[in-house]
């Protein structure tokens, strides 16, 4: 039944992924994130991960390879993320008989540090973000082990440390731009010495506070005028004539939607609008400004400055020109 749960859950998750609904400018992971994660860690040296017996002879009570988990990852580059993981997985095992008692208690306390990169951020836009992961660095390993089976009782104690490595992936949930469910399957290649080896699959269940910037959607290479000096007399030429260009180029793997708003301050009836363009991956497209002059303009009758202001809008990621 639990080898049942632990494919279904995936799944589950998969499905909730696939059926919300996101705006196109959610499933852009922000710069940095902290997150809380539970794990199932599968060691082969452990013979039973869920046991609880009881008989003529005693009782037993066996539970190992629980886990939780602090994570930080921030963004080195685009969709390259560093990553560290502080954990503790704990293992109890206890005996209960006629003999006496019997309580080990160890537990697995890793410290890594890794690289994380989410496969399809710049090309898939939805709140559903797999990404891969790799990474390495010390385990340290600790075991208690009491004895009540003489009159006064042992009590064993064990420490050591070594490295190792993991490999795997995940995806990242967005609920919110600051919010994330977390799910995850690794595996963790550690041997402290020839008997005890507990290399095997964890799988990890969490949520992640997320915040700081969001990568560029596009950039602005440059922006020039064409019309420097406007004249009253040719009032109307400007409603249909660009004074200005604009080159952006579109940074994502996938097609962008770029508004574009521009007035000539202190003279302009309203905001010039430029409908919304559609950028495919890569290209690098020049934009006509035009504006709308009011009568203000009309009663101008000496040579004026005038400031042109141009905004461009994708998504939730505006960059004001003047």
């Amino acid at each position: 039944m639990r080898r049942y749960l632990w494919f279904f859950l995936p799944v589950s998750l998969l499905w909730l992924a696939l059926s919300v609904h996101s705006a196109s400018s959610q499933g852009i992971m922000r710069s940095n994130g902290l997150g809380l994660r539970f794990s199932f860690w599968n060691m082969p040296d452990q013979h039973g991960q869920f046991n609880f017996s009881t008989g003529a002879e005693g009782s037993t009570v066996e539970i190992s390879g629980i886990g939780t988990w602090l994570n930080f990852y921030s963004r080195a580059h685009r969709n390259w993320f560093l990553e560290m993981n502080l954990g503790v997985v704990g293992t109890l095992n206890t005996r209960t008989g006629q003999a006496g008692d019997n309580v080990t208690v160890s537990a697995i306390i890793p410290f890594l540090f890794g690289l994380r990169n989410y496969l399809f951020a710049s090309r898939f836009t939805g709140s559903f973000q797999p990404y891969a992961t790799l990474g390495g660095g010390p385990y340290w390993t600790t075991s208690v082990i009491v004895k009540n089976n003489t009159a006064e009782g042992l009590v064993f104690g064990n420490a050591d440390q070594t490295l190792g490595w993991y490999a795997g992936g995940g995806m990242n949930l967005l609920l919110r731009s600051w919010f994330s469910l977390d799910f995850d399957v690794k595996y963790h290649h550690v041997k402290f010495n020839q008997v005890q080896d507990n290399s095997g699959f964890e799988f990890g269940l969490g949520f992640s506070l997320i915040w700081g910037r969001k990568p560029e959607l596009f950039h602005v290479q440059q922006a020039r005028l064409i019309v420097r000096d406007i004249y009253p007399a040719y009032f109307p030429f400007y409603r249909t004539y660009p004074v200005a260009l604009v080159t952006v180029k579109n940074l994502t793997g996938h097609r962008i939607e770029l508004g574009l708003q521009s007035r000539l301050e202190g003279f302009s009836s309203a905001p010039a609008n430029s409908l919304n363009l559609n950028l495919k991956p890569g290209e690098v497209r020049d934009i006509p400004v035009k504006i709308l002059l009011g009568h203000r303009w009309l009663q101008v009758r000496r040579r004026k400055l005038a400031i042109l202001h141009i905004q461009l809008k994708s998504g939730t990621q505006k960059k004001d020109i003047s």
